[in-house]
Formats: C-alpha cells, sequence, structure tokens
C-alpha cells in the first residue's frame, strides 16, 4: 500500500472502534465525517505506523470512548502502543529499557505482522479482562512467532479466522490448534474459489462477514462464514478499488453498533450509502 492507502485504512479502523463503543447508534453521515477528520489528525506515514493503528484497535475497544474524549484517546492508545512496540523491537538489539523509536521504524513489517495485529486486537477487544498495552503487543508477538501468514491468501484466511476470534481465545497457547483452524479456512477457500486471485473486493467482503460474525450471539461454522462472505462478493457492487475497502471498514463500525441481529440486506443498503457517500464527496 501507498501512504494514501496506510493512512485511509488506519483512519477506517480507528474510526470504526470509535463508532462501535458509542452507547447511540451512529448515522452514515456521521462515521464518514469522522473518518475524514482522522485522516487529517493521524501521522500515518509507514507501514509500522499502520501496524501501531492496527494494534491500538484492541486498547480503544477496551475503553468507554465518548464524542467528547476520543480524540485524546486515539492518540493515548497510538502513542502508548507505539512505544511498547518499539521497546518489543529493538530491546533485544540495543538493550535500551525504552527502545528505540526511530530504530524500531527501520523494522520491515510484513503480512505476518499485519495479520497478527488483527488478530491480536481482536482476541482483546472480546476478552473479558481490559489489557496493557504490553500484554496487547506481547500478544501480538506470540501469534506472529507462529509465522501464519506468508502470502495473500493465508491473509484472507486469518482476516477471515477473527470472526470466530472467540473461539480461538482458549487456544492462542496452542500454536498447533490456530494453525489448523487458519488451515480450515485455506482448504474451504481454494475448494470453493480455487483459481482465486486476492483482490480489494475479497478484503472488503471479508471486513463486512468479521463484523456480522462477531454480532451475531449463534456461532457460526467456518463453511457459513466463507458462504457469507462469498454472498457479499456476489450481492455487492464492488469496484475492486480501496473504497470497497474503507466502506467495509467503516460499515463494519455502525453493525457492531447495533445490538440486533441485521438483515442482509439492511446491511448492504448502509454498505451503499457509504460508498456513495465517498464518492460523491471524492474522498476516493
Amino acid at each position: 500500500m501507498n501512504q494514501a492507502a496506510l493512512i485511509d485504512q488506519s483512519a477506517a479502523l480507528l474510526a470504526s472502534c470509535v463508532v462501535a463503543k458509542y452507547d447511540k447508534i451512529q448515522s452514515t453521515q456521521y462515521v464518514v465525517d469522522l473518518w475524514q477528520e482522522l485522516r487529517g489528525k493521524l501521522n500515518i506515514q509507514t507501514r509500522f505506523d499502520y501496524l501501531v493503528a492496527i494494534l491500538s484497535q484492541g486498547r480503544l475497544m477496551d475503553l468507554k470512548i465518548d464524542k467528547s474524549n476520543y480524540l485524546q484517546l486515539i492518540q493515548e492508545s497510538i502513542d502508548i502502543i507505539r512505544q511498547e512496540l518499539a521497546v518489543k523491537l529493538t530491546y533485544p538489539i540495543i538493550g535500551i529499557k525504552d527502545g528505540s523509536e526511530v530504530l524500531a521504524k527501520t523494522y520491515i513489517v510484513r503480512l505476518n505482522d499485519i495479520a497478527s495485529a488483527m488478530l491480536a486486537a481482536a482476541v482483546t477487544d472480546l476478552s473479558e479482562k481490559v489489557e496493557s498495552s504490553k500484554e496487547i503487543i506481547e500478544l501480538w508477538d506470540n501469534i506472529r512467532e507462529m509465522k501464519i501468514v506468508e502470502n495473500n491468501h493465508e491473509y484472507l484466511a486469518a482476516l477471515l479466522v477473527t470472526s470466530r476470534i472467540n473461539d480461538l481465545k482458549k487456544e492462542l497457547q496452542d500454536t498447533n490448534g490456530l494453525t489448523i483452524i487458519i488451515e480450515n479456512f485455506r482448504s474451504l477457500l481454494t475448494n470453493i474459489e480455487p483459481n482465486l486471485k486476492i483482490s480489494k473486493i475479497d478484503i472488503a467482503a471479508a471486513y463486512l462477514t468479521i463484523a456480522i460474525i462477531t454480532q451475531t450471539p449463534q456461532i457460526e461454522s467456518h463453511g457459513e462464514i466463507i458462504r457469507l462472505w462469498s454472498r457479499f462478493k456476489e450481492e455487492l457492487e464492488l469496484n475492486n478499488k480501496d473504497r470497497d475497502i474503507i466502506a467495509s471498514i467503516l460499515t463494519a463500525g455502525l453493525i457492531r453498533n447495533m445490538t440486533m441481529k441485521l438483515n442482509i440486506n439492511y446491511i448492504k443498503d448502509i454498505f451503499n450509502r457509504i460508498w456513495t457517500r465517498l464518492q460523491e464527496n471524492k474522498y476516493l
């Protein structure tokens, strides 16, 4: 991703977290405006900054957020996660207690790091306790050491696994358990679409799937999750552009802001309204 895409997705992920935590249901206009505001305030220049933003999601979902404090909490979370991540990446090299952010920024962030951050953020979100920033980084480090993602197909599988993270929480200490679950998703994806070349459409559909599965009270099977993902790909008018992904992430925030089980047509309507608003305002 180029820098613009890093900023757009970081802002969307954090805006989605904020909206999901509000006590009152928000409008599509509000979530797009919030995303646009964060785009202008976040300092996202590198993939390292993008990784920090993803890891900050878990901490934000543990906090009480409202319209009076969201900017402060986002910045605090980013600052604290950034410092802990710098320590994790550089302390073994330089032996300095507080680490080195300058050195950390030279770290080459790979798909495995990003996917591990998504999984760590989801676990932090759904766990009953409030994790410290250090615990979040330790969890991320434990998952990335499993080396579960090496290519785009495995990254998509890992994204879909986050929809089942409530079941995974008990198994995260077992590398084999997590690897087997991800392998199940890989196999299902291969069976359904053997010649799949991962596109922005696939990723956008995955974000919507994650939100719905997280929001529903019942536990869906792996097959049901894949079928829902396929249905989104088929029924939404996606264009394989960044706008698809941003609209999906923002829609996910609104979905998780609601407590009732949502009709898929209603979700498609929310997505289309956000997508259209992004297009009309020429944001993407």
